[in-house]
């Protein structure tokens, strides 16, 4: 299988990435993105927008546009799981530490202050000289450092845990609804980690187990979704009555 490349329209700045990486984040744990992964080609558009709000839907525009590979479900938040002083909206709670402009959907200039949350959609990558602090405080808890990392990749023999084709790879969660641990993550390829999304369980051997949120139900058909509101109706877990009620009828 051909791996696609990082276009070389982005290589420069992808280089000076690198030598950013190199010389303030790497000896602290940070991970660089490889080359060859999308994951890169965000880090680049955050890195052209250093300091700056950026809308998620520009981002994912720019991905998909230098991105040879199947963009699905763009995540920056891993990018911030590997050490990337990157501040995200919505549940991550995260907080402005100066003044910053954005445009709104409807084109109008606005901005945030210092101590604000960042507004919906939007994120920020703050520096390439230090980590999240996030990252730096999870790494005084035992969080997963390179070499666990590596080792755990050495166990899969390099390949993704769930299509088996060797590659770059990214930690992947095995249930995203519990922490990012390293007994809670496999490896994988970007395909594969977008398509599960935080939707599905793994098992240590990249078979899904289960599901992690109700976005495919939603999907389904409506002949799927009345078979699963039958099973779960007699699923006593779930509705304590439900079996001696089907019993009745």
């Amino acid at each position: 299988m051909t791996l696609p490349t990082l276009p070389p329209s982005l290589r420069s700045d992808y280089a000076l990435i690198a030598d950013a990486h190199q010389k303030f984040l790497a000896k602290r744990g940070v991970l660089l993105p490889a080359e060859d992964t999308q994951q890169a080609v965000m880090l680049v558009y955050l890195f052209r927008n250093l300091g700056l709000l950026v809308s998620l839907e520009l981002l994912r525009t720019f991905v998909r546009g230098h991105w040879a590979g199947q963009s699905q479900d763009l995540q920056p938040r891993h990018l911030k799981y590997d050490g990337w002083h990157i501040l995200l909206s919505g549940k991550s709670g995260d907080r402005l530490k100066a003044v910053a402009k954005y445009t709104s959907k409807d084109g109008a200039p606005k901005s945030r202050q210092p101590g604000e949350t960042l507004p919906n959609g939007h994120l920020m990558l703050v520096s390439v000289d230090d980590p999240s602090p996030d990252f730096e405080l999870k790494k005084r808890r035992g969080a997963i450092d390179r070499n666990d990392w590596d080792s755990l990749k050495a166990s899969y023999h390099n390949k993704c845990a769930v299509c088996k084709e060797p590659g770059a790879l990214e930690k992947g969660h095995k249930d995203p609804s519990k922490s990012y641990t390293l007994d809670n993550i496999i490896p994988m390829c970007s395909n594969c980690n977008n398509w599960a999304s935080s939707d599905m369980v793994f098992d240590d051997r990249g078979r899904v187990v289960a599901l992690a949120s109700a976005r495919l139900i939603q999907k389904s058909d409506l002949a799927v979704k009345i078979r699963i509101f039958h099973e779960l109706s007699n699923d006593k877990s779930v509705n304590p009555r439900g079996a001696a009620s089907h019993k009745k009828r």
